[in-house]
Order: structure tokens, then sequence, then C-alpha cells
């Protein structure tokens, strides 16, 4: 399996809540209704990049370079995604669609083969160690 990741950063003029909106309301449900875009993909992540938050210099964070998004697409394999994006309708429609919310010519993107340290977990619960140990 293969993971696409992009960054991008909004079109001039949206506020972030209509970038937002505009990928999370509009583009997803166009790539969930591309039968042939769809069908290829195997999971389908979009984060919303934060306002300055502080983050550490640690990190490798550049403050001239505020992305807004980052999607994580997940193929079968290169193949799958290049077919992915080849289909008629997936250029005509999907595609074309980022001209709406996002600025094309700031995409960044690379494949990449997954390796999970640790997989996602689930908050504490209410009663766990981290809640006894705050109350102290």
């Amino acid at each position: 399996m293969v993971k696409l990741i992009i960054m991008c950063k909004r079109k001039t003029g949206l506020s972030r809540e209509e970038f937002i909106s505009h990928w999370k309301n509009v583009h997803a449900s166009l790539a969930r209704q591309d039968a042939s875009f769809w069908s290829r993909v195997r999971g389908y992540t979009q984060n919303y990049c934060l306002p300055d938050v502080g983050l550490p210099a640690a990190v490798g964070v550049s403050a001239d370079k505020p992305w807004d998004g980052v999607v994580e697409l997940w193929f079968d394999n290169a193949a799958e995604m290049n077919a992915a994006f080849s289909g008629e309708e997936t250029v005509r429609v999907l595609v074309a669609d980022h001209d709406n919310f996002v600025d094309s010519g700031s995409l960044i993107s690379v494949l990449t083969e997954e390796n999970v340290i640790a997989p996602r977990s689930a908050p504490p619960a209410e009663s766990g160690p981290r809640k006894a140990h705050m109350a102290t």
C-alpha cells in the first residue's frame, strides 16, 4: 500500500473557514461520487492546518510556509493511484475543483510507504491515570 501526501495553500481571497468548508463539504462529496476514483482509494484523510500555535523550532516549522491543508490518500500501489487520477470524470470534475479552493501553484506532493510506529489511540478515560495525575 502507498500513501499520497499533498500539502496545499488556500486560494487567494478565501478565508480559512471557506477553504475548509469547500474541501470538507464539496470536494469530499465530489470524490465519493466519482466511482472510478473512489473505488481505488483505500483511505482518505483531510488535515486542516491550525493557525500559528507556537510550534517548537525542533519540528522544523517555517513561518514563511503557512500551509492550510494536508491530504492523505491511500492506494494499493502507485499504478492504482495513477489510474485513480487519470479518469476522464476525475480530471474534468474532481481535479478541476481544486481551482475553486486551492492555490494550484502551492501543491507539494510525495508518494510514501507508511510505517506506523504507534497507531492512533483513544483519549484516556476520565478515570484514567491522566486525570488522577492532574488532580494531585
